[in-house]
């Protein structure tokens, strides 16, 4: 079981101020008005089949690439460790994810973007568990989740 699905079940103690879901920050310019209507598509299909009952902070930005200690990345995860696992209090410490867009359709195919996200999600995901540490077999679950999305 990938943890995707591992986390449907899960509760969370969360304070009546926040909303569980996705908060998105999309690219402005008509270059991404066909990849924000399908980036929309999939966050919808992700929040109707699967736990995202944290909310967590999305920016979808206008790079080609993210770097982290002087590396290129496909993707950006921040978190904070729970205080008191499963209870989140505190609205200042909600997920962030970050996912570079630039070159879609250049460079970039969708399935290649939301092959970035989906991995970022599976942190989120890993996260919730508290098993951030234990992923091991993400391009597995990378597949799995993007095969179930184009069936």
């Amino acid at each position: 079981m990938n943890i995707w699905d591992k986390t449907k079940e899960l509760k969370f103690a969360l304070p009546s101020d926040l909303t569980p879901g996705m908060s998105v920050e999309y690219p402005m310019g008509s270059e991404y008005e066909e990849l924000r209507f399908e980036l929309v598509k999939f966050i919808e299909w992700v929040e109707e089949n699967y736990n995202v009952q944290i909310p967590v902070l999305v920016d979808f930005v206008d790079k080609n690439y993210l770097v982290e200690n002087g590396k290129r990345c496909g993707y950006l995860f921040y978190y904070q460790e729970f205080v008191n696992y499963p209870e989140f209090n505190n609205a200042e410490d909600l997920p962030y994810i970050i996912v570079p867009v630039k070159g879609y359709k250049t460079k970039w195919s969708l399935k290649d973007i939301l092959g970035s996200f989906v991995e970022a999600l599976t942190d989120y995901f890993s996260w919730l568990d508290n098993s951030l540490e234990a992923n091991s077999d993400i391009q597995d679950t990378v597949d799995e989740i993007l095969d179930r999305y184009f069936k």
